[in-house]
């Protein structure tokens, strides 16, 4: 019985311990994220996933860091003149590793209207214009304002 009573004892300081780190990962990663420092967002938002996989908002601002960091990709290689065949900003695989993360967070959380909104607007972007315009009508029902700007745009 001490036994046991030892073990429920370890696996709620372990569990408490990690869930602390993943808010500590969490929160250095929306800072970064706030000073546009992407790409060190989203190391801290890789911690986060690492130590609390049940978070919506882990996934979700993950998703949002790569959407970011893939965006400065493709805008500096503008201005630099690579073509986009050589930017990794225009990586299929940019897209879809973007899109898991809302899709994850969704799983967790199936009323975050922000990841539906979100992964509306990956889906836009990589060309899938039909479960794009499906994530749209779900987050309206949501409630969000965006995604009813986005509809009109998008699904016609």
């Amino acid at each position: 019985m001490r036994k046991l009573i030892y073990l429920v004892f370890a696996v709620t300081l372990i569990s408490s311990g990690c869930a602390s780190r993943a808010t500590r990962s969490l929160n250095k990663g929306k800072a970064a994220y706030e000073k546009h420092d992407y790409l060190h967002a989203l190391e801290f938002f890789n911690d986060a996933v690492k130590y609390d996989s049940l978070n919506a908002s882990v996934y979700y601002q993950r998703g949002i860091a790569k959407r970011a960091v893939r965006i400065n990709a493709v805008g500096i290689a503008f201005i630099s003149g690579q073509p986009k065949s050589k930017n990794p900003g225009w990586n299929p695989t940019s897209f879809a590793s973007e899109i898991d993360d809302y899709t994850r967070a969704i799983q967790i959380n199936p009323v975050y209207k922000e990841a539906f909104f979100s992964r509306a607007m990956a889906r836009i972007e990589s060309h899938q214009a039909d479960s794009a315009c499906s994530d749209f009508r779900i987050a309206i029902e949501l409630g969000s304002s965006d995604a009813k700007e986005a509809i009109s745009e998008y699904c016609k």
